[in-house]
């Protein structure tokens, strides 16, 4: 018996074995997978727009036989804006209250107005308008009307004041050219410096009434007034929102309601605060905008731009002919 016994263990040991081995080869047991490899930086794809990198992750499929490759659509340019076919009229006032109005005793232009209102009303017409927001630079410095940046709507206030703020900018820059320059080895350019926020500050902070920077004063902030902030400038609306503090007219590409005229002199922080005082000029400084040989009426208002360096901006204050910071 115990041969037959030896032999039936043997048979049973031999059944057992070829169970496990078929059931290996049918994948019951799989072996374990090895630990997908990290994507060496060789096979990483590059992002020619944004010149970033970009690596593929497991779970996207690789391009080979089987599948189609998408073509990713091109990036299209974006529109260039044109200007409003008509006028964006200004936002109705919602303040209850009537503040006491600051009137300048200046009328400069002698048109009935005084230069607080003309500035006000040149800085409206500027907004109605709309020009689209351009920081190219212009041979002879003033752009077309139909563009502009924040200081554009500066100097064409002004020059509906009566006063040409680019020769007064650089008249008063040769005769006192160390309170104009800003770092070492700074320089000037009649094209670009009146359209610059840190030289227009310079100007502004020599001649102006330097005011409150507390918002919460609503009676200090006064239509025409000048506000200055980080690489932008504005006006002072007489339109006020409901706690009392006025609007903003400006010029930015990054205007929070669509309008030039908006709830935003509390949008951003605020460096300096000014009423011109056309007094405190000296003579030789204060040239009316008649006496200029520098009409920006007789620019090419279709945009001729032959002239122009499309690398500059208009109101950054770095050591490049740029003028513009941000907006």
């Amino acid at each position: 018996m115990k041969p037959l016994r030896i032999a039936y263990l043997i048979v049973t040991l031999i059944a057992v074995a070829a169970v496990f081995k078929y059931a290996r080869m049918a994948g019951g047991y799989p072996e374990p997978s090895p630990a997908p490899d990290a994507v060496s930086p060789s096979h990483a794809a590059v992002d020619r727009e944004g010149d970033s990198v970009h690596t593929p992750t497991p779970t996207e499929p690789a391009i080979g036989v089987g599948t189609v490759p998408v073509e990713t659509p091109a990036p299209t340019e974006p529109l260039r804006p044109t200007p409003t076919a008509k006028p964006i009229p200004s936002p109705l006032p919602t303040y209850p209250l009537e503040v006491p109005r600051v009137l300048s005793p200046v009328d400069f232009d002698g048109d009935g107005l005084d230069d607080y209102t003309d500035l006000l009303l040149g800085a409206r017409t500027e907004a109605e308008r709309h020009p689209f927001y351009d920081n190219r630079v212009h041979e002879g410095g003033y752009p077309p009307d139909d563009i502009g940046v924040c200081t554009d709507l500066i100097w064409r206030a002004f020059r509906d004041a009566g006063y040409n703020l680019k020769n007064m900018v650089d008249r008063d820059i040769e005769l006192y050219p160390d309170e104009y320059l800003l770092w070492s080895g700074d320089y000037f350019n009649p094209d670009l410096d009146f359209r610059r926020v840190a030289r227009l500050e310079i100007f502004f902070a020599r001649y102006c009434e330097a005011l409150t920077l507390d918002t919460s004063l609503i009676e200090e902030w006064q239509p025409g007034d000048i506000v200055i902030y980080d690489g932008h400038i504005g006006i002072v609306s007489d339109i006020r929102r409901p706690d009392g503090l006025p609007y903003l007219i400006h010029s930015t590409d990054e205007l929070l309601t669509g309008r030039m005229e908006e709830d935003a002199l509390d949008s951003r922080e605020i460096l300096a605060h000014y009423r011109f005082d056309a007094s405190k000029i000296p003579e030789e400084v204060l040239i009316p905008w008649e006496s200029s040989t520098d009409n920006a009426d007789s620019i090419d208002s279709t945009g001729n731009t032959d002239n122009i360096d499309n690398t500059e901006d208009t109101e950054n204050t770095d050591n490049t002919d740029n003028t513009d910071n941000t907006d």
